[in-house]
Formats: C-alpha cells, structure tokens, sequence
C-alpha cells in the first residue's frame, strides 16, 4: 500500500507539471499564468482520472473477463498440481527454484520500460505518444492502489503458493492478483494497442517472462498471474479511451485559415487551449 501511495503522489505531481495546454507557461511566466496552469493542470487529471475508472465498467473490459475467465477457472482448478512441481509437501522444501538473481531481474524487469515509457511526456515528440505516456503514467497508481484493495480480502483465492521460507506450512495472503504481471500487463496492451508490435512484442515477453518466474518461485498460483493480466489489460483499454478522448479533443480545437494579404499567401493555425 506505502507504494502504491507514493506512486499516486509522483504520477500526480509528474502529470501536473507536464501540462504543456497554456502558451503562458512557455514566455512570459507570472504567478497568474501558473496559477493557470495549476487549475488546468489538476481539472485535466480529475477529468481523466474519472472518465479513466468509469471505462472499467464498458461492454470491452467485460469482453476481457469473458475471456479470460475460462482460462482462470482451468488454472485454478490446476495450481496445485502445478505448484507440486516447484514444492515438495514431504519435506516443505522447494524445489526447481530459479536463482534469487533471476527472481530479482524478473521483479525489476518491468521498471526500466515504466520509467522510458513515462517520461515520453517530455521528450516525444509525437503528440500521440505524448498523451499515452501521461494517461499511461495517470492510471499506473490505480492499478497499484485497486489491486492493494483486492489483496486485502480474506478468500480462499487470494492466497499464496506454499514456500518453504515464507510459507512452509501455512499460506499467508495477498496473492490475488499478481500486481507486478498487472503492472507488465497493463504496459504492454496500452502501447501495444497504441502503436503496434513494436511495442506489444518485448513488453509482453517481459510480462510473460515475470509470470513464469513467479510461478516457478512459488510467489505466485498460476491462476492469480492470469488474474493480474486480466486486470492489468482492463485497465489499459480503459486507459487507451482516455487517450482518444484527449486527441479527439486536441483535434476538435485545432484549426486552419489561409490569407491573402499585400498580394502574399499565408496560413494560420490555432489551436484552443
């Protein structure tokens, strides 16, 4: 949850001050002009963070839990055989267990992606990829915060694999979802869905890759890494709604006349902020 909360506050802070909407903030910077950019800045994050939680309950994130939830009930059914691969019940011990080195690699795979990815907000310079990486960076903390609340229910499918150091008798919870595939899952299928292969390929074998890992280590059931991607591709459509909003909105406002003055063509474009 400490993450989750500190990840809310960064992402907030990082999207309020890459609003780049006002020409005020640009030239000629007045405590008014940041006073305007701050309002804008935080009825833009407001906007996107309700429209963003309230595409969780369109007809495409329901597609998605009919389609994964067959395969979750298969894996349900079947994370004790599996985990009887990598843990001996006899002897609690594990067994087939990746090096902690791996197991640290895996964990940290995905953040090197996150931390490139967010911060196209200052440096791409294509506007589409501007808007994904903000909203992408907007939704991140919801993922962490909504699959922390998940964690805390007290249910038979919330609870981890046997362990031999951190649960060789008993199983302790907060294993429903996986939140690290979620977060993998939820990058991959934004800018998979944004921009194609080119992403969608390596930033999804990174998320495989943390999955098979945490299976093999037994942090994780297999049915609660298919839940992580799950829910972390829930969130990236409804994450990709909110960037179509905000380019549907930038397109909306922007606009083209063509002069003809002292016998000289020209052209103006404006754009409303």
């Amino acid at each position: 949850m400490i993450r989750s909360r500190y990840g809310i506050l960064f992402c907030f802070l990082f999207l309020l001050c890459s609003q780049k909407e006002s020409k005020s903030c640009c030239s000629d910077f007045t405590f008014s002009d940041f006073k305007k950019c701050v309002n804008y800045g935080i009825k833009d994050v407001v906007e996107s963070v309700i429209f963003l939680n309230w595409n969780l309950l369109s007809l495409d994130t329901f597609k998605i839990i009919a389609v994964t939830f067959p395969f979750y009930g298969v894996t349900r059914g079947a994370d004790e055989y599996i985990q009887n691969h990598f843990f001996d019940h006899k002897t609690r011990k594990n067994k087939y267990h990746p090096p902690k080195w791996l197991k640290e690699f895996a964990r940290l795979s995905i953040t090197p992606p996150i931390i490139y990815l967010g911060l196209q907000v200052f440096f791409a310079d294509d506007y589409e990829m501007q808007k994904t990486a903000e909203v992408f960076l907007l939704g991140l903390p919801f993922v962490l915060l909504t699959k922390d609340i998940v964690k805390k229910l007290e249910c038979s499918p919330n609870l981890r694999p046997y362990h031999e150091v951190l649960a060789p008798r008993k199983r302790c919870g907060g294993g429903f979802p996986s939140g690290h595939v979620a977060e993998a899952v939820y990058t991959a299928a934004l800018f998979g869905m944004r921009f194609g292969p080119k992403y969608a390929v390596p930033l999804s074998i990174i998320a495989a890759f943390l999955g098979v890992v945490f299976i093999a280590s037994n942090r994780h059931y297999t049915s609660q890494v298919v839940a992580g991607a799950a829910f972390g591709a829930m969130y990236a459509v409804a994450a990709s709604k909110v960037v179509d909003m905000k380019l549907d909105r930038y397109c909306k406002d922007l606009s083209c006349s063509f002069t003809y003055e002292n016998k000289k063509p020209g052209v103006g474009i404006s754009l409303k902020f």
